[in-house]
């Protein structure tokens, strides 16, 4: 999630809630699964999100904006590098890879009264995919690094359709106020354009063998600081498939 994202977001939100209107601001954890054929290459992915909702004045319609970033796979390992003149070192390595969304979103509440509001909420959004790269130099006691690597990069856009719930807490909290936290619980399906993404823990290629032909082969470049010799890195695999995507949300709103 970048600083330009999130100031973009906050600037919507404080947009938002200069209007006489009813104003959601929440926050969340997102549980995401992902579905098809990235649901094969890919692990599931922890994360969190932010929203801003507006209440269009006399309709159940809220529209909105929602941000959310998660990790899908973490690696870590001291791997050793020999290289042409002899020499050799043992260096960490650590690869990330992580996605971040961004949406609009329209809620439309199935009740107007109660405790408990069921929802419908379609959304729009871009999903971005980006995967990094660190090599820490094992001679260095300011903690250098050997690799500092941006090593992919790619986005999709994507259509969604989800329906939640809205839980006033004032049911389980009797000094809170009515009508104004809330406990949000949604379920999103989304479905997206063709997007390559890396995974970093599969040794081989899915199925075994060679490369299929939505696999590449992902390499980098080591350098040994003290003699500049290069060596080769086999970080994994990158995939190109449409993004598809179940997502669960469980989160607080604070109503203004």
């Amino acid at each position: 999630m970048t600083m330009k994202a999130l100031y973009t977001f906050l600037i919507f939100a404080l947009t938002f809630t200069t209007l006489q209107a009813q104003i959601d601001v929440g926050i969340g954890y997102n549980f995401s699964l992902p579905q098809q054929a990235m649901g094969f290459n890919i692990q599931r992915a922890h994360g969190a999100s932010i929203q801003a909702n507006y209440a269009l004045p006399n309709t159940r319609w809220r529209v909105g904006l929602e941000m959310g970033g998660a990790i899908y796979g973490a690696s870590e390992e001291r791997r050793a590098y020999d290289f042409s003149d002899g020499s050799s070192i043992e260096a960490d390595v650590h690869v990330t890879n992580n996605i971040c969304n961004f949406a609009f979103n329209g809620s439309y509440d199935l009740a107007t009264e109660g405790a408990i509001i069921p929802y419908l909420q379609p959304k729009v959004g871009l999903s971005l995919f980006h995967s990094d790269l660190t090599i820490e130099d094992p001679n260095s006691d300011e903690c250098e690094l050997l690799e500092d690597e941006e090593l992919l990069v790619d986005h999709t856009f994507y259509l969604g359709i989800g329906a939640g719930v809205r839980i006033d807490l004032q049911t389980a909290f009797n000094k809170m106020s009515t009508g104004r936290y809330f406990l949000d619980v949604a379920l999103s399906y989304l479905r997206g354009g063709n997007v390559r993404y890396m995974n970093a823990d599969k040794s081989t290629p899915q199925g075994g063998g060679a490369p299929q032909q939505d696999q590449e082969i992902l390499t980098t470049k080591v350098v040994n600081q003290q003699n500049k010799l290069e060596h080769d890195y086999h970080v994994g695999w990158i995939y190109n498939t449409p993004l598809r995507m179940a997502e669960v949300r469980v989160g607080l709103l604070m109503r203004f």
